[in-house]
């Protein structure tokens, strides 16, 4: 048979026929991971089609996987010449996401797993664990919720795969997924989570020397403040530094920036929990009674700050595949607000794998929680130093946010992270709320002994 890419495992191969067929195409094995494979429909390229053994409510149950198209041409990947390429710069993302073919299957883009539709959440990291599962998963062949549990105990979360929650959880599956970014593997994962992101987009603001800048934003004063808002930070103390600045959900982080601005007294919580029952699905509503917690109501809520909550973490490992793959480059990473959560997945993630060029991290007002398990990992992936801003004046985090994790989390923005090799430093003579502790956190960052 001639030469083509296997869907299972995103390699070159030259498959030997196992069965002839007549009506149909010739079934074939690949000589790379030994699944079984079809000619796709539409290129030279290899589909999946397999019977595979899942566990399913205890018992082993055969599963068959007939895909029509290969990977490429459902989506799954974008492309298969460049699953495995190396980047320049995080800006040349596109040289492995851009679409080489067109979609001609009817599935959806990541096997029936829809990372979108992740913003009814719980302990939050718990969920975020089983979406990575359910996408390694989907690509080793399963689905549902096999496809999940198959997954996390592939890349390290046993205990959210056995129904445990927490932040521990969370942060070992985040962790574990490191080992699959940079290859064929990881750009299907991150095709996954883009496709989740919307407008997601790296830009190249300026060429400079490395380690270079990456800037991260987290609520927003208007959809397209882009990387306005970060020039004073960058022209004050990056001034020779490369800058690259992280789009994502703009739109979302714009509502959020009024919504915060707006909602910040015990008062006005009480409504914005009310409005969030009542715009909850009717089927969601019926499991509201009278007796309903405060934290079955934000199950179910669909306000902004609950999907910018996971968006924040699909583009912290989508982040993270992108520099894992600029294997020859240095970064600075900067975040504000929910960017410190796009930071600490991504360097969750990072933590991994064995990429050692992130030199130095800045954390403002951070919108994620403190929990000492996550910034351990989160700092094997720092070389250098990192350096968390808090400010006790910060009303958004020490309402709405606490509120929106159900007390269960206490954000680094306003708490410290008790962590080896994390500097705390309080601007709260400085700052007077969360939007005003990006610009005036200017003066405390330093380009200094990177």
């Amino acid at each position: 048979m001639s030469e083509g890419f296997c869907s299972w495992c995103f390699q070159k191969s030259n498959p030997v026929v196992v069965e002839d067929c007549v009506l149909e195409r010739n079934l074939l094995e690949c000589n790379h991971c030994g699944k079984k494979i079809v000619k796709c429909r539409a290129c030279n390229n290899y589909a999946k089609w397999d019977t595979i053994t899942i566990i399913e409510d205890g018992k082993e149950k055969k599963k068959r996987i007939k895909h029509q198209f290969c990977a490429e041409h459902q989506h799954e990947i974008p492309n298969f010449e460049t699953a495995n390429a190396k980047l320049c710069s995080p800006s040349e993302y596109l040289t492995v996401y851009e679409y080489a073919s067109t979609n001609l299957s009817k599935i959806s883009k990541v096997g029936g797993i829809s990372l979108a539709s992740a913003a009814v959440f719980g302990p939050f990291a718990f969920y975020v664990a089983r979406a990575v599962g359910g996408v390694v998963g989907v690509a080793m062949g399963y689905s549902g919720a096999v496809a999940t549990n198959v997954g996390l105990a592939t890349i390290g979360g046993g205990a959210v795969a056995a129904g445990g929650a927490g932040m521990a959880g969370g942060a070992a599956a985040i962790t574990g997924l490191g080992t699959m970014l940079g290859g064929g593997l990881g750009a299907f994962v991150g095709n996954a989570y883009m496709s989740s992101i919307k407008g997601f987009s790296i830009e190249k603001i300026r060429d400079g020397e490395e380690p270079a800048l990456i800037t991260i934003n987290g609520f927003l004063s208007q959809e397209d403040e882009g990387h306005a808002g970060w020039q004073e930070v960058a022209d004050s103390n990056f001034t020779n530094r490369a800058w690259y600045h992280v789009n994502w959900a703009a739109k979302n982080l714009a509502e959020l920036g009024k919504y915060t601005t707006a909602h910040t007294s015990a008062a006005t919580i009480a409504s914005v929990l009310t409005k969030a029952a009542q715009s909850a699905s009717k089927v969601a509503a019926k499991a509201i009674g009278p007796a309903a917690t405060v934290y079955q109501i934000l199950q179910i809520s669909k306000n902004p700050w609950h999907v910018a909550f996971v968006q924040a973490e699909h583009t912290g490992i989508l982040l993270a595949e992108i520099i894992r793959r600029c294997e020859s480059s240095e970064f600075v990473l900067v975040g504000h607000s929910l960017g410190c959560r796009v930071l600490s997945s991504c360097l969750q993630a990072l933590s991994g794998t064995e990429y050692n060029g992130v030199k130095k991290v800045h954390l403002i007002a951070g919108a994620t929680g403190n929990d000492t398990k996550v910034w351990v990992e989160a700092k094997k992936a720092v070389s250098g130093s990192m350096i968390n801003y808090t400010c006790q004046n910060d009303k958004v985090l020490k309402t709405i946010y606490k509120v929106g994790t159900f007390f269960m989390s206490k954000p680094i923005g306003v708490h410290s992270i008790d962590v080896p090799g994390i500097e705390n430093v309080d601007i709260s003579s400085y700052a007077n709320g969360h939007m005003e502790c990006k610009s005036k956190a200017v003066q405390f960052l330093s380009d200094e002994q990177i």
